[in-house]
């Protein structure tokens, strides 16, 4: 492997005092803006200027040259990173709680910094992270993430953000993906969306009294900042008849309301779109739901969604896929290019609109004067698979080691075999 970084091998601890310009071939706002060449200003953990020029008033104390790409911080939505390690092992499992209704809890506190999956992840330019808990329907708050850190309180960016609810399906299908089965109706779905509309009916009255602390109630306390709109709801659902009855559910407690999945959201664009629900479309790289669907409908969805006017995120679903799946983000963005999306929106489902979705643009997503200088830099199209190859990254204006369990064992056994040492 050639080795892209240019004039840099290690880089100094940025001071607030120095003003760094890195200067690259083409850098990528973010904003579907591209530059070329780029030069990025740099003080402290803050961008201040980015152009296609050198700035004659801005006279950096230090210029560092790196040869290809530079990105902002990809961001992994909606993901079970630092809550599992192994998913055959159970005690590796640290993402679900016993019971339906557990908006009091917290993912954060068990963020495990010390995962050899975050590593692999980050050498694909992922940076930050919104970590999900799982099981149940009302599973709990989410967490937006750095993927570094030495413990979850240095990882943290915010510690609680919003409530995950894994809207109760109407149809079950039967079979498995090779053998599909028929779809069977869900006979407790109308008891489960009843507890639901009960749970956040007592929890509005909660919050509306005047309850003395010693009489809080914890997990009527944990839906407080989702009640008074504050903060959003992630309704993950997949058939259209259960999209339809999440936006009711959102309309009759006035909720802020982020669509998570979907595979069966193509006949509620037009609503989707009306409603302006922001959507966090999981795992393209699937077949079609329905058995009369295109095969490749699924990987035209992020393209049809942009057609629509519907703002949108690209994840990938770890709990089908598996955690480790998480590096092969920028993959499967790349693959929505090649069914219609245009490459700079397929750049944003996966850096600005996560950030704007998480309510965090005013820091992330795009490499813009006054946001925290958290990029990467690749050799190529990070996009394009082929080409692309993360060699320098940056959070909060300091480089990050990319070293991971995966170039370990590469190099472990390059000297055993004789292979070329990258």
């Amino acid at each position: 492997m050639r080795h892209c970084l240019l004039l840099l091998i290690t880089l100094p601890w940025l001071s607030i005092a120095q003003v760094y310009l890195f200067q690259v071939d083409t850098l990528h706002v973010g904003d579907g803006t591209v530059l070329t060449p780029g030069y990025l200003y740099v003080s402290g953990d803050t961008i201040v200027a980015v152009d296609d020029k050198p700035l004659p008033n801005l006279l950096p104390d230090s210029t560092v040259r790196l040869e290809g790409h530079a990105y902002p911080a990809l961001i992994a939505m909606s993901t079970l990173l630092g809550l599992v390690e192994i998913g055959a092992i159970r005690a590796t499992r640290d993402y679900a709680e016993q019971g339906r209704f557990n908006p009091n809890v917290r993912p954060i506190v068990a963020y495990n910094t010390d995962s050899k999956i975050i590593p692999t992840t980050r050498s694909n330019g992922i940076l930050l992270a919104q970590v999900r808990p799982a099981g149940g329907i009302l599973a709990g708050k989410t967490a937006i993430t750095y993927l570094t850190g030495r413990t979850w309180e240095e990882a943290s960016i915010v510690a609680d953000h919003g409530q995950y609810i894994y809207w109760p399906a109407r149809y079950r299908r039967t079979g498995w993906w090779a053998e599909p089965g028929t779809l069977k109706e869900n006979e407790r779905w109308e008891e489960n969306v009843r507890k639901l509309y009960d749970f956040f009916a007592h929890a509005r009255s909660y919050l509306e009294s005047d309850v003395p602390p010693h009489r809080r109630n914890p997990r009527y306390e944990g839906l407080r900042d989702v009640i008074l709109g504050h903060q959003p709801v992630y309704i993950q659902a997949d058939y259209a008849v259960d999209i339809a009855s999440a936006l009711q559910f959102a309309d009759s407690f006035d909720l802020s309301m982020v669509l998570v999945s979907g595979r069966g959201l193509a006949p509620m664009l037009n609503e989707l779109a009306r409603r302006n629900v922001p959507v966090v479309l999981q795992s393209p790289h699937t077949l079609p739901l329905n058995r009369d669907d295109a095969i490749d409908a699924w990987y035209a969805m992020p393209a049809k969604l942009a057609q629509h006017g519907i703002p949108f995120a690209i994840a990938i679903n770890d709990i089908w896929d598996g955690v480790w799946q998480q590096r092969n983000l920028p993959l499967v963005a790349g693959t929505a290019v090649g069914y219609g999306l245009d490459p700079e929106a397929a750049l944003m489902a996966i850096t600005l609109t996560p950030a704007q979705i998480l309510g965090i643009d005013n820091r992330f997503g795009s490499l813009q004067r006054g946001k925290e200088a958290t990029f990467f830099v690749s050799t190529g199209d990070v996009l394009e698979i082929a080409t692309s190859q993360v060699t320098a990254a940056f959070v909060r204006g300091q480089r990050i080691p990319l070293v991971d369990h995966h170039k370990q064992l590469y190099q472990q056994y390059s000297r055993i075999y004789g292979l070329p040492v990258q």
